[in-house]
């Protein structure tokens, strides 16, 4: 898994915006994935429930996303807008984790809204600046990638779901250090992206 998030995070990052259809497909194939995912997790499955049919809902949501980023990059400026609204996910998470975590008591509230304003922030923006958009977004989507790849590998860089239930048991007062490098390293690969 660490792998396939690198090497999509340096597709995203060099290749983005010149093959920037596939990007969107990829990215919308990906986003409805996981949407979809957690939606019917959320929904349908409890902790009782075997790992076959969480497989099986995987397997089914990867195979309808698809046509899900087909379609995305036919209609390549909702495409364009569900790729800046990822970017932009991308982009909360980071600052999440950096940050903001820190006026969340309850673990979720703050984190759900500011992940949904920074997504609908970017997505609006790529009706106006579509390029831009592109380019910002694949460039932190990829960044991202290949970050949180390299630390499956490395550790250190505490995911998104593990920083909520932390906040909600009171056992986090500050981001390891790990984590300050990671951040470093993502916004520096990211900047290298855009420029690149």
């Amino acid at each position: 898994m660490g792998a396939a998030m690198i090497l999509v995070g340096l597709y995203l990052g060099i290749l983005g915006k010149k093959l920037f259809k596939v990007s969107i497909c990829m990215i919308g194939g990906v986003v409805f994935t996981l949407v979809a995912s957690l939606l019917l997790f959320t929904v349908f499955l409890d902790r009782s429930s075997p790992n076959s049919t969480g497989w099986i809902i995987m397997g089914v949501c990867g195979f309808v996303s698809i046509f899900v980023g087909l379609a995305l990059a036919y209609f390549f400026h909702i495409g364009a807008a569900v790729a800046g609204g990822w970017g932009g996910v991308v982009l909360g998470l980071i600052l999440y984790n950096s940050f903001v975590y820190k006026i969340d008591t309850n673990g979720q509230v703050v984190f759900w809204i500011f992940i949904v304003l920074m997504g609908g922030i970017f997505a609006a923006l790529a009706f106006w600046m579509f390029w831009h958009v592109i380019i910002v977004s694949t460039s932190l989507a990829g960044a991202y990638s290949v970050m949180r790849g390299i630390s499956i590998y490395a550790g250190g860089f505490p995911g998104e779901l593990e920083i909520i239930d932390l906040i909600k048991s009171g056992k986090i007062s500050s981001m390891p250090g790990s984590f300050y490098g990671y951040m470093a390293g993502f916004l520096v690969l990211a900047a290298l992206f855009a420029v690149w």
